[in-house]
């Protein structure tokens, strides 16, 4: 019956992770007199039956003494009888079964302490086909209406071979309480491990959620599914015919807990991020939405806000399309948000200057069999007007000043390919040619923002660098700090521009929010940096739609050392 121990830790739990009727207290108490030499009656307080003489009772002793001998060697004979059998094919043996101690899954939280997940407990129903097949049909029809299915659903179970098979996970209370009271035989309510989200949907994607077996199924719930789930200890044990528990043949072992998590997650930047996206969507009606925010400084992220969205406590019931991820999953043509890269490699390798003029040609560019277009006639703008005005034709000229090899150079320079290593669950690496597959157009096409496709989060990332001089990676969970996923960079690389020309870029995107295409971004007091974008979707047959697009926004404040990033993407 294993050892003290397991009859300690009986006592210590009272039976908590074990289903009616037993007592764990009561149990470790027959367990311990058992094993320091008493029977299970003096265990049990019963009294010794008296009234025989002292000789007699030495007689009954020795019978009773010896046929207990000569049960155990009958039973020692089958045993190894047993025993060669049982390395060839596992037990089958119906009085044989086995309990699960459960690590209880860690707590999430936001970066403010405040709880995003948590586990704790449901009601779920569970049958034993052994048991059911001689059920009542009459009752075996009472909890199937109960529980809101077909007879049949439920009298299926009957004729399979097992434990036990779950009926209906997570029950509503009420429903839990009324199946109780009906006490079919065969069928009972017992505790189930659940996972809570307080928060619903804030930050789902985020997040993520778990199944009904308790194991991350997205977001950071499956990224860091072992840290947090610990490891379950399960242990063999004897049951009687109604499958009850009545001894074991091992000592139990603990389960090992895992480890919880504090996010970088700001739960007042979040709110902040939803109700902006959400105001956003109703008024343009539209198809999907993004906004995410950063600190530029670490990678830390503060918070992403997706639409549609989904409740993490009822992930059964979410839509397909509201699972996906787009903060890692949602590639795209970054357009013209795609300028200031070319137009900063561009300064770094002396091909162009701030003040050297490109004829924009009024609007409209014939270039081989292709003409391109401005969203408004310009004629003649210095190369820093260019990204402050967002001219397509502009670009494209310093693009061709800039030759191949230095855009695939900017390209490479703020990692807008290949994943970032957040590590949620479905992050994608971009879509770039490799430069064989590269034409005489792509000098053109690439700095428009076309041949090329990045996440919301590269792209994120990649403006970050340009502010603060240097890549870093994104990350979002601040402890265990030693096991931050993936590990801080060092506060310098190869990436830095030449302080010269990080100034002069960045006092251009100041002045599109100033005076160019970001106008609508001006916040009084607040200086602030700034690009905005629009691509045209594809459509079916591979050419570009004029009636879908995609617009962006990214900026970062305060101009001169920003502290935040955001990127805004709204879909039709």
């Amino acid at each position: 019956a294993g050892d003290f121990g397991m009859a300690e830790w009986l006592r210590r739990t009272g039976g908590a992770r074990f289903a009616p009727p037993y007592d764990g207290a009561a149990l470790a108490n027959v367990l311990e007199t058992v094993l320091s030499g008493g029977g299970p009656d003096a265990a049990a307080g019963a009294p010794v039956v008296g009234g025989a003489e002292p000789s007699a009772r030495r007689r009954t002793d020795l019978r009773a003494r010896l046929l207990l001998l000569a049960l155990f060697a009958g039973f020692a004979a089958a045993a190894a009888r047993a025993a060669s059998f049982a390395a060839a094919r596992p037990s089958t043996d119906p009085s044989r079964s086995h309990w699960v101690l459960h690590a209880p899954r860690r707590t999430i939280l936001f970066a403010g302490g405040e709880p995003a997940a948590w586990e704790g407990t449901a009601r779920s129903a569970a049958c034993d086909p052994s048991l059911l097949r001689s059920a009542p049909p009459g009752a075996v029809g009472e909890a199937a209406r109960i529980l809101g299915v077909a007879p049949e659903a439920v009298l299926r179970h009957a004729g399979t071979e097992g434990e036990g098979r779950w009926l209906a996970r997570w029950l509503d209370p009420a429903v839990a309480a009324r199946l109780e009271r009906l006490a079919v035989p065969g069928i009972r309510v017992r505790d189930d491990p659940r996972r809570f989200y307080p928060r619903r949907g804030t930050a789902c994607h985020l997040l993520g959620g778990c199944g009904h077996d308790a194991e991350g199924r997205y977001g950071i719930e499956r990224a860091w599914d072992r840290r947090l789930a610990g490891r379950d200890e399960a242990f063999p044990v004897r049951v009687d015919a109604r499958r009850r528990a009545r001894w074991s043949d091992a000592a139990a072992e603990a389960p090992v807990p895992g480890e919880p998590l504090r996010l970088t997650v700001s739960l007042e930047v979040q709110g902040i991020l939803e109700e902006g996206l959400d105001a956003a969507m109703a008024r343009w009606g539209a198809k999907r939405g993004l906004l995410a925010a950063m600190d530029p400084r670490t990678g830390a992220i503060l918070g992403a806000a997706c639409r549609p969205a989904y409740d993490p406590n009822g992930l059964s019931a979410a839509a397909p399309d509201a699972l996906f991820n787009p903060l890692v999953g949602w590639v795209f043509e970054p357009g013209s948000t795609m300028k200031p890269f070319v137009y900063a490699e561009a300064l770094a390798a002396g091909a162009v200057a701030a003040e050297t003029p490109f004829d924009c040609e009024n609007g409209a560019w014939r270039i081989g069999r292709r003409t391109l277009h401005d969203h408004k006639p310009f004629g003649t703008l210095a190369a820093r007007d260019v990204v402050i005005r967002s001219s397509n034709i502009g670009i494209a000229k310093i693009g061709q000043a800039l030759g191949a090899d230095g855009i695939e150079r900017a390209l490479r320079r703020w990692r807008l390919h290949g994943a970032t290593g957040l590590g949620l669950p479905g992050e994608e690496p971009g879509i770039l040619r490799p430069r064989s597959a590269w034409t005489r157009d792509s000098v053109i096409s690439l700095p428009l923002g076309h041949e090329i496709a990045v996440t919301p989060l590269q792209l994120l990332c990649a403006y970050n660098a340009l502010a603060t001089g240097t890549w870093r990676p994104p990350y979002l969970v601040e402890s265990p700090a030693a096991d931050r996923w993936p590990a801080p960079p060092p506060a310098a690389g190869p990436d830095a521009l030449p302080e010269e020309v990080r100034a002069e870029l960045l006092a251009t995107l100041e002045a599109v929010v100033e005076r160019g295409t970001g106008r609508g971004a001006r916040v009084a007091g607040v200086r602030v940096l700034g690009k905005t974008g629009t691509a045209q979707k594809l459509g079916p047959d591979g050419t570009y739609r004029r009636d879908a697009h995609l617009c962006l926004f990214v900026a970062l404040a305060p101009a001169d050392a920003p502290r935040i990033s955001l990127l805004v993407a709204i879909d039709e």
